[in-house]
């Protein structure tokens, strides 16, 4: 059973780069200035 839950999460799980982390971070930071734009 444990066996097969790490291989699942190994599945599901992969190695992003820097660059691909900072272009998330800036995303979600453009989404939330977005959002919070539109909420009163």
């Amino acid at each position: 059973m444990e066996a097969g839950k790490q291989r699942l999460s190994r599945d599901t799980t992969r190695d992003a780069t820097r660059q691909e982390i900072n272009d998330l971070k800036r995303e979600s930071t453009d989404l939330k200035v977005l959002v919070a734009e539109f909420v009163p």
